[in-house]
């Protein structure tokens, strides 16, 4: 792999953080709408103070070493490894 293609498997991986960190706040956002049996108007309110928590941030981070390692020139099969210990497995072999 080279050089270019390790920046941009990081910087894909920080957006897929990104996204999945989204995702799963606009989850809870309806999931408590849907408990509480009303519109979620407030929606892009909820999803900024969501933004704000330690859960949040904790998803933005967990792949951030992988990512370091790859702009750093890591062997990329060396870190698949520690890419399905850090999805718990859920990525495809």
């Amino acid at each position: 792999m080279t050089p270019e293609e390790q920046r941009l498997l990081a910087k894909l991986l920080r957006k897929f953080q990104v996204f999945r960190a989204e995702r799963r706040a606009l989850i809870t956002i309806l999931k408590e709408a849907a408990r509480d049996r009303r519109p979620p108007y407030d929606w892009e309110k909820e999803l900024h103070r969501l933004q704000e928590s330690p859960e949040y941030y904790a998803l933005l981070v967990e792949f951030e070493p992988i990512a370091l390692q790859l702009e750093q020139g890591a062997d990329f099969d060396e870190l698949i490894p520690l890419i399905q210990k850090i999805s718990e497995g859920k990525l495809p072999n």
